[in-house]
């Protein structure tokens, strides 16, 4: 017989749970190319099996087109993690998904950095863009490019940054 985790079932939600809307305004500047970073340094859920909470920072990189994110919603999205138990995996792929569903950036870059929890600390990263969809290789180069604060660097925009970024936008 196989042995069932007692992790099982508790993420059935992940995907169709309510959370409030992601507003957006429309982006006056729609025919210039910049990027948006935005840094939410104090995001918190809690353990799905523990109840416990875990604390961490957020961080979404995205070129926007025709529409950027109002910022006050988003922090009112995230304060809404804090009663839901989430693994760190799906919130993080949840927080993509809601973005590009009603920003439709031409790429965004999310990352999730959890504070130490016995020991470990996570990291969770996704690239999307509209010509590759997910990127796992971009992901990668942009995770080890993040021991910075912030994967740009003073003298935007690099070379080494460029490369990074979609065909479309180099």
């Amino acid at each position: 017989m196989k042995k069932i985790s007692s992790y099982e079932k508790k993420q059935e939600y992940a995907r169709s749970i309510k959370l409030p809307e992601i507003e957006t305004i429309e982006n006056k500047y729609s025919d210039k190319r910049y990027i948006v970073e935005c840094i939410f340094p104090e995001f918190t859920t809690i353990c799905p099996k523990t109840h416990l909470p875990d604390f961490g920072t957020i961080k979404i990189l995205y070129e926007p087109d025709k529409k950027i994110i109002e910022l006050k919603s988003l922090k009112l999205y995230f304060v809404a993690f804090r009663n839901i138990g989430f693994f760190h995996e799906n919130f993080t792929n949840r927080i993509m998904e809601d973005i590009i569903k009603v920003v439709k950036p031409h790429w965004i870059y999310v990352e999730a950095k959890l504070n130490n929890r016995g020991g470990i600390y996570t990291t969770v990263a996704r690239f999307w863009s509209r010509e590759e969809k997910d990127n796992i290789e971009k992901t990668i180069r942009l995770l080890e490019g993040g021991k910075r604060a912030s994967p740009i660097p003073p003298e935007f925009p690099p070379t080494s940054t460029l490369k990074l970024l979609p065909p479309s936008v180099t």
